[in-house]
C-alpha cells in the first residue's frame, strides 16, 4: 500500500494528520488528557507529472471555498495540501491531500460534498492515487491559516508483542516534550496516528510533526539528540521495541493548511 511509500496516515498531516499532515486540529487544553477524543483523518495520495506540478498546484485553491464552509459548519476540523520535498521515486505520490474530522460521519459527508461538487482531477494524468483513513487519540497543535511550514512523517512498526510497551514510551518519554515543543513554537503541531481502515499489515503507527519553518525542524532534531544524551537508556529501550527495518521518514512543504 502507498502507505510504506508516504504514511500520513498511521498524518499526516499531516498534520500529520495537527496531520497533520494537518493535519488533525487540536486544542493545547487537550493535551493533558490521558486519552484523547478520536480525530479522524481522510488523506489522498497523487502522483502529478513533474510537468502539471505548476497547474495543479493552483488548481487546489479552488477546492478552499468548499472546504471553508465544511470547518464553518462543523464538518471537519482542518484540511489542507502538501508537495513531497524528497521525492520518492516512480509511481510514489508527489503531492498530498487531507481533512479530519470527529467522526467517519463527518469524513463520509466532506467526501460526498465534494463529489457532488465534481473536480479537475481529469485534467492531470497521474501516476498514481491512494486514500487512507486515519485516528488518533495523541496529538496537540495550534489551529490558524498557513501556505508554508513542513511536515516530517515518521512511520514505525513495534516488535510483536511490544505495541503497548511502544505506545508507553511514546506517552512518558516523548508526549511530553511535543506538547513543550508546541507551546514554544519549535512545533505547530504533532500526532500519532494509525489506521482505522485497514489497507495495510495492521500494527504501525506513525508521528506526524509539523514545523513552521525550517529552522524549527534543526531545533527538534538537536532536541532529540539532547533528549537521549538526558536519558540514554531510552534509546536502547525505544530501539528494542522496534523494527527498524520497517521504519521510514518523508518531509512535505505544506502548500496550505487551515483548522479551527
Amino acid at each position: 500500500m502507498i502507505k510504506r511509500t508516504l504514511c500520513l496516515s498511521t498524518l499526516c498531516v499531516l498534520l500529520m494528520s495537527t496531520s497533520a499532515f494537518s493535519v488533525p486540529a487540536a486544542r493545547a487544553q487537550q493535551a493533558d488528557a490521558a486519552k484523547q477524543p478520536v480525530v479522524y483523518t481522510y488523506v489522498s495520495f497523487f502522483g502529478v507529472p513533474r510537468a502539471q506540478w505548476g497547474a495543479y498546484e493552483k488548481n487546489l485553491a479552488s477546492g478552499h471555498k468548499l472546504f471553508d464552509s465544511l470547518l464553518a459548519d462543523g464538518t471537519i476540523l482542518s484540511y489542507g495540501d502538501g508537495a513531497l520535498e524528497v521525492h520518492e521515486g516512480l509511481n510514489a505520490p508527489t503531492h498530498v491531500g487531507w481533512f479530519a474530522s470527529t467522526s467517519m460521519a463527518g469524513l463520509m459527508k466532506a467526501l460526498a460534498a465534494l463529489r457532488a461538487a465534481g473536480s479537475t482531477s481529469s485534467d492531470f494524468a497521474y501516476t498514481m492515487h491512494a486514500d487512507a483513513i486515519t485516528k488518533s487519540t495523541m496529538y496537540n497543535g495550534k489551529g490558524g491559516t498557513t501556505d508554508s511550514g513542513f511536515v516530517l512523517v515518521q512511520d514505525w512498526t513495534p516488535k510483536p508483542g511490544h505495541a503497548e510497551e511502544f505506545m508507553e514510551l511514546i506517552t512518558k518519554y516523548r508526549k511530553p516534550w511535543l506538547d513543550a515543543a508546541v507551546a514554544d513554537g519549535t512545533l505547530s503541531g504533532y500526532s500519532v496516528e494509525e489506521d482505522q481502515i485497514h489497507t495495510d499489515t495492521p500494527g504501525a503507527y506513525t508521528m506526524i510533526a509539523v514545523f513552521p519553518n525550517a529552522a524549527a525542524m534543526d531545533k527538534y532534531y538537536a532536541e532529540i539528540e539532547a533528549l537521549h544524551t538526558k536519558q540514554p537508556l531510552f534509546g536502547d529501550v525505544y530501539s528494542s521495541t522496534v523494527d527498524y527495518a520497517s521504519h521510514r521518514d518523508h518531509l512535505l512543504r505544506i502548500l496550505y493548511s487551515k483548522s479551527k
